[in-house]
């Protein structure tokens, strides 16, 4: 039986000044691997939450690939009462499979409604790995916030290859390419 689910919220009268942030992931494992330096400065500043729309099964491991996300979680400091894991047919875990939008649509819906979400987090359209999964993510929180004007959606922009590969001489490019920005703009 799908189970999409996510009931678990914040109750009438809790303080709204602090934002509700929604992660939005497609396998254990997104959280650690592109979104944990996000997760870490928001802790302070929102009430986080992660909906990750997959058990991670691809290698038929998605048991043990659930309690890691919960630990990792842990970790970061999301409560596992604020993770959700999806274990749904219709989004199947691997490299060749996109996944229906509206269904993720309707499924980061049900989890904004019992959160009272404001804000949201993901992918970018090039899915930070190309992972096919990652992108459909994407496109599916699109579909969502087009409806939906008071929830706003940031994305975790992909990062060419070589600025991933080439560590520490990254903040150098940053440097030189921002101060060449800069100087243009001054032109």
């Amino acid at each position: 039986k799908p189970s999409h689910k996510a009931s678990r919220g914040i109750s009438e009268g809790a303080d709204v000044s602090q934002p509700n942030v929604l992660f939005v992931i497609a396998h254990p494992d997104d959280e650690a691997m592109f979104f944990a330096p996000t997760i870490l400065s928001l802790l302070r500043l929102a009430r986080l939450y992660l909906i990750c729309l997959s058990v991670g099964n691809y290698e038929g491991i998605g048991q043990a690939r659930q309690k890691e996300l919960y630990a990792s979680c842990g970790v970061l400091g999301i409560p596992s009462s604020c993770v959700f894991i999806i274990d749904d047919p219709r989004l199947p875990d691997g490299p060749q499979n996109q996944w229906d939008r509206q269904v993720i649509a309707n499924m980061v819906d049900d989890c904004v409604r019992a959160n009272n979400i404001n804000k949201i987090i993901t992918f970018d359209e090039r899915g930070i790995s190309s992972h096919p999964n990652h992108i459909s993510v994407y496109h599916g929180v699109r579909v969502f916030l087009k409806d939906r004007p008071d929830v706003s959606g940031l994305k975790l922009i992909t990062t060419s290859l070589v600025r991933k590969y080439i560590g520490p001489l990254d903040a150098l490019y940053q440097r030189v390419f921002s101060h060449t920005t800069d100087t243009q703009r001054q032109q």
